[in-house]
């Protein structure tokens, strides 16, 4: 099963992560009991998954409606952090929607109950815009701060959002506005 590429025939960034996504819902160790079969599975599939990320390095995406162009720049570091973290904040129970902007991930729902599991897994609350975040720290200073409320921060990066609302899970792709 090692010899089997998980993501051939995908050849946008967006496709190999949503492919990503997919497979990780059906082979996941969690969703299995454990069993040294999915963790072997899931292990080649992150595997893979990196590689081809790291393959697509560099490459540009025009937005349709905007006309914008985009390069896609693989740090996999920062990738294994975001998918971390949300594999952490998958475990808590609650009902609440993730949505990953750009590499911030914000999260908004009925979390009320679940604020010191929240904070003890490194989100933070933001008064102004009523919701959680996280991002992996970069050691850079903030280049700018986008003013206005969230509507305006996923008009200018787009948004991907995940719910883990009675284990349903949408996952389409929201792009910039602008």
């Amino acid at each position: 099963m090692t010899n089997f590429n998980y993501f051939t025939g995908y050849f946008k960034v967006e496709e190999v992560k949503k492919r990503f996504r997919d497979l990780a819902k059906q082979h996941h160790p969690d969703k299995n009991n454990n069993s040294p079969e999915s963790t072997e599975i899931f292990k080649t599939i992150m595997n893979q998954y990196h590689s081809t990320l790291k393959a697509m390095s560099g490459q540009e995406s025009t937005d349709r409606k905007t006309r914008k162009t985009h390069t896609y720049y693989y740090k996999r570091e920062t990738e294994q952090a975001i998918i971390d973290k949300i594999n952490e904040i998958l475990s808590i129970d609650g009902v609440y929607l993730i949505m990953l902007v750009g590499t911030w991930i914000w999260l908004t729902g009925e979390t009320k109950a679940i604020e010191d599991e929240l904070t003890s897994i490194g989100m933070r609350w933001s008064t102004k815009r009523m919701m959680w975040s996280w991002h992996k720290p970069t050691g850079r200073k903030r280049r700018s701060y986008c003013k206005g409320g969230f509507e305006t921060i996923t008009a200018r990066y787009g948004y991907k959002e995940y719910s883990n609302d009675s284990g349903s899970s949408q996952t389409d792709w929201c792009p910039a506005t602008s």
